[in-house]
This record gives C-alpha cells, structure tokens and sequence, in this order.
C-alpha cells in the first residue's frame, strides 16, 4: 500500500500493475504471492482510482477461460472480504454468465465453455451465497443449447441446497 501511495501510481502505470499482479497468479499460483496481498493491492487501487474497476473486471473475466489457472481463481476469489472486492467478484462471475447466455454458437470456444463451468461448479461450492443472491442471473443458463452451461446450473443449485440445507442442520 505504502509503495501505491508513494509513487502515486497513473491510470496506464495502475492498468500495467493489475494486468501484472494478475498475470503472476496465473503464472506462479498461490505459493509466491498470496491471494491476499494481490487483493490488498487490487483493493489500493480499486480505492484510489475506482474507474480502473471495469479494467480489473475485464482482465479477471479472461483468465476464467484458462484451464490452468482455474483453481488458483477460485481461491481468489472466494477470500474476497471487503466490499470492493466482492462487488468485483460478484459482477466478474455475472458478466462471465451473461455474455455466455448471449452466444449462440460455441461449438468453437469448447473449451472456454468447459473452464467455465468447472470455474462456476467450484466456486459455487466455495461461495454458494453470492450464487443463491444472484440466482436469477444463473437460471438463465438452463435456456442455453450448451448441455455443459445446463450442467453448470444444476452444480451450482445442488451447492447452494447442500449450503442452506446444512444450515438448518446447526
């Protein structure tokens, strides 16, 4: 934080530092830079230069569709605490549900297709009140020509049942 504040980072110079930190979750994982310093320097720069949100939003939205970094993202994202952060989050996973919903043809992005649904399945199990409070958009997903998006759906509810289920248990 204090290395943001002191060199009073610019917008380009702020857009490079997120693409960076991003790119070396991919790269590296969790074992060299924790989650939660890559979330203390996205928080930093979501708070000192909100407009760069849609930025890290959209970088955030491309890495859903790499295999390899599929299980480091979902860490990543179900450690988000504060507000900002689980406002990114949750309009991340929104957006990625929407613009599948909208495309009719994805025979050709297969594998997009199926890093996605693996991505929602887990992270659904790790997080399933984001899903159940945005259920609306997810149900959507039932209309779609892709058996894979359909089966995202029906992980996605038996993880928010399974949560509200053992709930009523404790």
């Amino acid at each position: 934080k204090q290395f943001l504040k002191r060199n009073k980072l610019t917008q380009s110079s702020s857009k490079n530092t997120v693409k960076y930190l991003l790119k070396f979750l991919k790269v590296f994982g969790q074992g060299s830079l924790d989650s939660n310093t890559i979330f203390e320097i996205l928080e930093t720069i979501i708070k000192a230069q909100p407009e760069l949100f849609n930025n890290i939003r959209i970088v955030l939205i491309n890495l859903v569709y790499e295999s390899e970094i599929i299980d480091n993202l979902v860490n990543f994202f179900s450690r988000a605490e504060s507000v900002e952060l689980q406002r990114l989050c949750t309009e991340t996973i929104i957006t990625v549900v929407i613009y599948l919903v909208q495309k009719t043809n994805l025979n050709a992005e297969a594998s997009s297709i199926k890093n996605t649904k693996e991505f929602l399945s887990k992270l659904s199990e790790r997080i399933p009140k984001v899903f159940y409070n945005n259920l609306q958009c997810f149900i959507k997903l039932y209309e779609h020509e892709s058996y894979i998006l359909r089966n995202a759906i029906s992980d996605i509810l038996f993880n928010i049942l399974r949560n509200v289920l053992n709930a009523d248990t404790e």
